[in-house]
């Protein structure tokens, strides 16, 4: 079996009320916060779990870049006003196992999340992280469970009141955790075969062909931008940008309107049977020329030119009439 290293993103964070499935719904039993990713890998369940439980998070520069950042105040703060030495630096080792099994194992952290030095609060196991429901204290529950040629993930956060709730809103912790899980497990898998809803980005170049997702999204961001330039464009313009179909509709619509109008006059005025018909027929007709004839343009009609012709410039233009001088008033001296 070829061993490669695989980097996924994890997920993105969405509001959800629902228990948590698995060996979670053990400690905790509602979450405001929760995040959840898949992968397929080829490779047995029990193979899974134990290249997972192998697997150290130092080796992962990025994480280890974005860790150095995240506690830099914190160790800036300790050097300038001579506190103790701050923790070791965060890695699995802080968190604590709440249960575990040959596929599933949680892990379980509470604390401060948003604080320089986390705000970590010991729990030693499952019923203690349970029952910790500090105020403006949050929990964390990670879950990795392995199954038949997928392992997944799946990251819930309790918020116990509003305050804890509103200071782990900031994107800092999102960031973060889109390169927590997933680099350098030691599996196999195949590239864009993610459940998630879109294909997943080969970060490590593990294919030998460096030219692989080089372009990180930035086609799909100058698109969007280069659209939302032509709508501004539209808009200084003038010119309503809007959909052939939809505009046919519309005047489809308008007419047979009409046309129903007319209908209920010709009936009041006691018009039936055939020739009810045949004048409603030759009205909508008449609107249907109409609203062909007036279909125009918006823009000035320009002249056709050719583009490859060019203006010669020995001809002469027209003369433009020149204005003539104002004439003096004649003085009253010269009169005589």
């Amino acid at each position: 079996m070829n061993v490669q290293q695989v980097a996924v993103p994890l997920s993105v964070y969405y509001f959800d009320d629902r228990p948590i499935a698995g060996l979670t719904n053990q400690v905790a039993s509602c979450c405001l916060c929760t995040e959840k990713h898949c992968i397929r890998i080829q490779a047995s369940p029990e193979r899974i779990m134990q290249e997972f439980l192998r697997y150290r998070l130092q080796n992962n520069r990025l994480f280890v870049i974005a860790i150095f950042l995240r506690e830099l105040p914190q160790k800036l703060l300790a050097r300038l006003f001579g506190r103790s030495k701050p923790a070791k630096p965060f890695d699995f080792t802080t968190f604590t196992v709440l249960e575990q099994s040959k596929t599933e194992i949680v892990y379980g952290l509470v604390g401060r999340f948003w604080a320089l030095d986390f705000g970590l609060e010991p729990v030693q196991n499952g019923d203690e992280f349970v029952r910790a429901n500090e105020p403006g204290v949050a929990k964390l529950a990670l879950t990795f469970c392995a199954s038949e040629t997928q392992f997944t993930t799946e990251s819930r956060v309790y918020c116990p009141d509003w305050t804890s709730w509103l200071k782990f809103l900031p994107p800092g912790e999102k960031k973060l955790s889109k390169y927590l899980m997933y680099n350098g497990i030691g599996l196999s898998t195949a590239r864009g075969s993610g459940t998630n809803g879109y294909v997943q980005r080969n970060l490590t170049n593990v294919y030998g062909d460096s030219r692989i997702d080089e372009s990180g999204g930035k086609q799909y961001l100058k698109r969007q931008l280069r659209q939302k330039s032509e709508q501004s464009q539209h808009k200084r313009d003038g010119v309503a940008v809007r959909d052939r179909e939809i505009a046919s509709h519309e005047r489809k619509r308008a007419i047979e309107l009409k046309v129903a109008e007319y209908m209920d006059e010709l009936e009041d005025q006691g018009v039936e049977g055939a020739e009810l018909d045949e004048k409603v027929a030759v009205y909508r007709e008449k609107l249907r020329q109409e609203a062909t004839r007036d279909r125009s343009p918006k823009r000035a009609p320009q002249e056709a030119q050719s583009y490859g012709t060019k203006p010669d410039p020995f001809t002469k233009k027209p003369a433009t009439p020149s204005i003539a001088p104002k004439q003096k008033p004649k003085s009253f001296a010269n009169m005589y």
